[in-house]
C-alpha cells in the first residue's frame, strides 16, 4: 500500500473534473489553471497500463468545479462550472462510444457547487449551489413523442419535426408526427 508519483499532465487543472471509461483510462475534464484564459475546455486521458496521458476531445464549453455524472446508458453528464463563470448554466455529455460531446440546453438556475445524483430512473437531480441555492432541477434526455430542438435533446438522439423519433425517420413521404401518420407522436411511420 502507499502512493507513487506518475507522469504530470500537459495542463494544470485546479478543481477539473474525472471520469473512468468503459476501457479503464481515466478521462480528465477541465479545470482551472494560472494563465489565461483560467477555465480550460481541454480534457487528458490517462492509460494506466501505458502510465500515459494522451490528448482527448474538448467540450463544448470551458469550465472548473464542476460535476460530472454517470448515465444509465454509459454518457456522463457534466453539469455548471465555477460561480464566477460565464458557463455557470452551461450543460453537456461525453459519449465515450464517439469520444465527443455535445451540448445540451442550458441549467435554469445557477447550480455551481453543486450536488448531482443519478435517480434510479436514470434522471439527475441537481441541487442547491450558486449563491446558496435552494433551487432544484432534473435532468432527463426525453422520450419518443416528447418536444425536442435538436437530436441531443433525445434518448433515443433522434429529433424529427420537434419531436423525440424512434428513428431518423428519412424515407420517403415519413413522419414522426401522429397528426400526419395517424400513430403515436415519436414513432417513425409513413
Amino acid at each position: 500500500k502507499g502512493w507513487w508519483a506518475l507522469p504530470s499532465m500537459a495542463s494544470p487543472r485546479l478543481l477539473a473534473a474525472a471520469m473512468r471509461l468503459p476501457n479503464g483510462r481515466v478521462l480528465v475534464t477541465g479545470g482551472y489553471k494560472a494563465t489565461l484564459p483560467f477555465e480550460q475546455n481541454s480534457s487528458e486521458v490517462y492509460d494506466p497500463v501505458t502510465n500515459t496521458w494522451s490528448a482527448g476531445p474538448n467540450m463544448t464549453k470551458s469550465r472548473y468545479e464542476h460535476s460530472v455524472t454517470k448515465l444509465l446508458d454509459g454518457k456522463f453528464l457534466l453539469v455548471a462550472s465555477h460561480i464566477d463563470s460565464a458557463n455557470v448554466f452551461a450543460s453537456e455529455y461525453f459519449d465515450p462510444a464517439t469520444n465527443a460531446y455535445t451540448a445540451l440546453p442550458n441549467l435554469t438556475f445557477n447550480h455551481a457547487r453543486r450536488g448531482a445524483t443519478l435517480l434510479g430512473d436514470g434522471r439527475v437531480l441537481i441541487s442547491g449551489g450558486g449563491n446558496i441555492e435552494k433551487t432544484v432541477e432534473l435532468f432527463a434526455f426525453a422520450a419518443n413523442g416528447q418536444s425536442c430542438t435538436i437530436a441531443a435533446d433525445c434518448k433515443s438522439g433522434h429529433c424529427v419535426e420537434g419531436v423525440c423519433c424512434t428513428s431518423a425517420c428519412g424515407g420517403t413521404c415519413q413522419s414522426c408526427l401522429g397528426a400526419k401518420t395517424g400513430a403515436v407522436n415519436g414513432t417513425c411511420a409513413p
